[in-house]
């Protein structure tokens, strides 16, 4: 479903709820928080794995009237997320990064699906863009990101590589910490999706660090590697979508499924000028099969 044709949709669903129509006869409904781009994406990759089409509400367009027949809420972004939803309802909920722990205060039954990759096929792929790895820096600000981490250092451990992770309390540690981890002697350095830490004058410090030292700068998602970090391990929007779609399957037979879920499926993204510059030269067997390569 294209951008345009989802949007005739969205309208056609929100006069449709306007002149007395109902979702509530539905198993499941798909919960927008706008019609921004990533959420759509999203949608779009959910809807091509449904068997059966699932009404979607935006948030910017109607309200969504969930009856008793609804068995789950897929909900993209945060606003979704935070609808209020009947009680038995099953909340599959994805993208929402600042809003799970208000999220699950409010629903008994939640499913989260994580924007990160999980954290063994992260280390996975870092291992195959840098064979050389043995030590990699992790620094992040909110508070969540701690346990990804602690996830990393223990699959490490598994793979023969040290992960060294630094909480900061605010951006302006950054110099001092960059400092710190290039004397323990970091050999790549990894950045969650982290608002607090990352912005243009702080990724615009971390470049020059990766390119001063020799530290290959591996980012959270493909728009930084267009900025000028050497790759990104990421999961795709539509990857998101997916993976809700194939949760819904086993929620509706009845399967228990884990609180958060990390999806199968991740893309990588190169910069070959920046790993260049780091002093990183990528295998062609990995450019040639990479999801993008910025020359």
């Amino acid at each position: 479903m294209k951008i345009l044709k989802l949007r005739r949709y969205l309208l056609l669903m929100a006069a449709w709820l306007c002149w007395g129509g109902s979702i509530s006869g539905q198993e499941v409904v798909a919960v927008l928080s706008s019609e921004l781009q990533p959420y759509q994406e999203a949608y779009e990759g959910f809807a091509a794995e449904m068997e059966q089409p699932v009404p979607i509400v935006s948030l910017s367009v109607a309200e969504p009237r969930i009856g008793d027949q609804t068995r789950v809420v897929v909900a993209f972004g945060s606003k979704a997320a935070l609808e209020s939803y009947p009680e038995k309802v099953v909340l599959i909920y994805c993208m929402a990064p600042g809003a799970m722990q208000e999220v699950e205060g409010q629903h008994e039954k939640t499913v989260h699906i994580d924007m990160l990759s999980r954290p063994q096929r992260l280390l996975t792929a870092l291992g195959e863009i840098q064979p050389e790895m043995r030590k990699v820096g992790v620094l992040w600000v909110v508070e969540r990101f701690g346990g990804y981490v602690e996830q990393l250092v223990e699959v490490g451990v598994e793979l023969e590589v040290e992960v060294v992770g630094q909480r900061l309390e605010t951006v302006e540690e950054l110099p001092e910490r960059l400092r710190s981890l290039n004397d323990l002697g970091v050999d790549a350095l990894w950045l969650p999706p982290d608002p607090l830490l990352i912005d243009a004058r702080s990724f615009a410090l971390l470049k020059e660090f990766s390119r001063s030292n020799d530290v290959p700068l591996y980012a959270p998602t493909a728009g930084f590697v267009a900025e000028g970090a050497v790759a990104s391990v990421a999961v795709s929007f539509s990857q998101i979508g997916r993976e809700a779609a194939w949760l819904i399957e086993k929620v509706l037979a009845g399967e228990e499924v884990p609180k958060n879920v990390y999806p199968e499926e991740c893309e990588i993204s190169l910069n070959l000028e920046s790993a260049a510059a780091a002093g990183l030269q990528i295998s062609e067997e990995l450019v040639q099969r990479a999801d993008e390569v910025l020359p």
